[in-house]
């Protein structure tokens, strides 16, 4: 969110597994203690999506490779 707010281009990669799918709720995280983490990544995903820099892509990275970077 920090960086689409900046205007810097994004891109969110998702498998649609998270680590803590298995998790019923989510504890010790402010101002969602006991809700289901799926509810907290919806919101959290609404949210961000209003950022027209932010891409989602659903799929997994399996492998990086660092570029040069090109000015546009």
């Amino acid at each position: 969110m920090a960086l689409g707010r900046s205007l810097r281009r994004v891109l969110v990669m998702d498998s649609g597994l998270p680590c803590n799918r298995f998790t019923p709720h989510s504890h010790n995280f402010i101002t969602h203690d006991g809700e289901a983490p799926a509810k907290i990544a919806r919101k959290a995903r609404k949210q961000v999506e209003r950022y027209d820099t932010v891409h989602f892509h659903k799929g997994l990275a399996v492998e990086g490779k660092k570029r040069r970077q090109v000015l546009r």
